[in-house]
């Protein structure tokens, strides 16, 4: 066997490796601790070097006294990236707990540039078709993206890339 044989089928054996350990550990990711059970996980990639998915933890909750949804979105690891009232972007009316239902989104997809923060917030999709975003930020994003609709529909689209 030449050494050019070696080399191809350990490059190939290496390959079979890594995939083998990339989807035997895709769907164990535990709910972190501060997360309610009904958190969902938008898986994002894999840390072949840790074994580990990556993505984030998206929940949302009603709550019916300040007219609002609560959000809160963790890492992997359950560090908290952004939490606070959202509201669906088309809307002054929060959505229902039975409508709370994230949609499987990339999470690259769900982080935009809030108008009031200036930096990144999470834009969440729900299986409804609605678009959850800060309360603070629900009025500049729905007039941003009624004259530029293209952000809005990355956010929608629910297909991971």
């Amino acid at each position: 066997m030449t050494t050019a044989s070696k080399l191809v089928i350990s490059v190939v054996v290496a390959c079979v490796v890594v995939l083998v350990i990339r989807s035997a550990r895709r769907e164990e990711v535990a709910v972190p601790r501060d997360m309610p059970a009904n958190a969902k996980f938008l898986q994002s990639g894999f840390d072949v070097a840790t074994n580990e998915p990556q993505g984030d933890w998206v929940a949302c909750s009603l709550h019916s006294a300040d007219g609002l949804d609560w959000c809160r979105v963790t890492d992997q690891k359950g560090t908290v990236l952004y939490e606070g009232d959202f509201l669906p972007v088309n809307s002054t009316q929060p959505v229902g707990d039975d409508q709370l239902q994230v949609a499987g989104a990339n999470p690259r997809k769900i982080w935009v540039k809030g108008p009031v923060e200036g930096g990144p917030v999470p834009a969440i999709p729900l299986t409804s078709g609605s678009v959850l975003v800060p309360a603070s930020d629900r009025y500049a994003l729905m007039q941003r993206w009624a004259s530029d609709p293209t952000e809005y529909d990355t956010v929608r689209d629910t297909g991971s890339e």
